[in-house]
């Protein structure tokens, strides 16, 4: 099911979420993703020791990365990422 931006801001204050970890840094572990500051989100892309500072991103950035993860615009993606993801954000089924 596509969400949209206003889904994610909502559910981050509901839920008190500062931060959607993508992934860790294949060097030293770090873990990059999405910061949430109020209602301000930037994309931490590392810890410096190969992608930099943090960037300016948005609500519509967070929803279009969950966005292309579902299951109907990649059938590669397991169901068990999609689970995680909406068990994260508190989207029931």
């Amino acid at each position: 099911m596509k969400r949209n931006a206003k889904e994610f801001e909502q559910k981050a204050k509901e839920k008190g979420i500062t931060k959607w970890n993508m992934h860790d840094c294949s060097i030293c572990g770090y873990k990059c993703g999405y910061i949430i500051r109020g209602d301000k989100v930037t994309y931490d892309p590392g810890c410096d020791c190969v992608n930099g500072p943090e960037r300016e991103s948005s609500w519509d950035h967070l929803a279009d990365h969950y966005n292309r993860n579902q299951r109907e615009n990649n059938e590669h993606i397991e169901q068990k990422f999609i689970d995680e993801m909406d068990e994260f954000w508190g989207f029931n089924k």
